[in-house]
């Protein structure tokens, strides 16, 4: 149900109900190594049709985060290259959040 629901499901390289498989069944590394923790748009739709009330998106979060600790991948944009006008006019969240999604 929850990848009925995705928005960006198609683009994805494994699908929010496998990637939540595969962390059930302690391989990480196969999550963690796909383009799909960044493709999420973190939109929860995955969350509202659950039938166990998995939050997929938060979970992406998580991951994430996990990769950007242990630079796992190399960031592709510091925050020091953005410009001070789009950082001025930008909610914080926003910022925080294109960087995460740019540094995937």
């Amino acid at each position: 149900k929850c990848s009925a629901g995705c928005p960006v499901v198609e683009e994805m390289y494994i699908a929010p109900s496998e990637a939540i498989r595969y962390l059930q069944l302690g391989k990480p590394d196969i999550v963690l190594n796909s383009k799909t923790i960044w493709i999420c748009a973190s939109c929860f739709q995955c969350a509202s049709r659950c039938p166990k009330g998995v939050e997929f998106s938060s979970i992406c979060d998580a991951l994430r985060a996990i990769v950007l600790r242990k630079r796992v991948s190399t960031p592709k944009k510091d925050a020091d290259e953005l410009s001070r006008l789009m950082v001025s006019d930008a909610p914080q969240m926003g910022v925080v959040g294109a960087l995460r999604k740019l540094n995937g």
